[in-house]
């Protein structure tokens, strides 16, 4: 990242400065205002830092320069969105806002989307891009995992993710246990998954796993624009005390 300058605006009759937390709260507020935004989310390592650093503005971290500033938020959407949609959409007011309301040039906004929720709707708000409004978007290995477990447990035949013995005990002291039975490898535009499931007894299981393999790549590139390189499954059990019963 390029450094942007020292903070100082020398019109008038002195010299104005703007705060990194102005350009912070601003962009908070903007970002909430968006359609398919929870929250604006900190990564599990920052939340105490950016509890002590900024109660208001929870994981945004801003550099401020002369006449140009650089933004990174971090983003909880809802599940159902199109992610970069929304991604798109929130640079979108910040940029328009930050720029209208201190004159300063929003060099690029830095997007990564690193957990998703439940919601109700799932309409993507449209608005008009606008044009020079540089940034990246990234999308987090838990998010696609996340909507690779709702996909997979949808599917008729199989009981449960299981990541075994070891993951287990990672779950028991990880915030991200929600993912569990999931492993994810993202790239810049593709994605590897592998799946671990426990099946019902009595189902056909390669059937079970074709219909998860399905259902999990066409959602993950409808909600994420990644391309899925491969989904692989493996079996890691039967349970037998909830028996397949075929759906009509």
């Amino acid at each position: 990242m390029e450094p942007i300058g020292q903070n100082t605006q020398e019109e008038g009759f002195g010299k104005l400065f703007v705060a990194e937390d102005t350009v912070a709260f601003i962009t908070m507020m903007e970002a909430m205002a968006v359609t398919g935004v929870v929250e604006v989310s900190a990564g599990v390592t920052d939340e105490l830092y950016e509890m002590i650093r900024n109660k208001h503005a929870k994981g945004i971290r801003v550099e401020v320069g002369n006449k140009e500033t650089i933004i990174n938020i971090p983003l909880c959407v809802a599940y159902g969105y199109d992610i970069r949609q929304v991604a798109k959409n929130v640079q979108t007011r910040i940029c328009k806002a930050v720029e209208e309301t201190t004159e300063l040039k929003v060099k690029e906004i830095n997007v990564t989307v690193n957990d998703i929720k439940f919601s109700k709707s799932t309409e993507v708000e449209k608005i008009e891009l606008l044009p020079g409004c540089p940034g990246n978007i990234l999308i987090s290995e838990y998010v696609v995992a996340w909507i690779s477990k709702t996909q997979t447990l949808e599917v008729n035949g199989v009981a449960e993710l299981s990541s075994g013995i070891a993951g287990e005990i990672a779950g028991l002291i990880s915030k991200r246990n929600e993912a569990r039975g999931v492993k994810v490898e993202a790239g810049f535009k593709e994605v590897l998954i592998d799946l671990f499931i426990v099946a019902q007894y009595g189902c056909r299981v390669p059937e079970v796993a074709w219909e998860a393999q399905e259902k999990v790549k066409n959602r993950v590139e409808q909600l994420t624009g990644f391309s899925v390189k491969a989904v692989n499954i493996t079996v890691q059990g039967i349970d037998f005390e909830n028996e397949f019963i075929e759906r009509g």
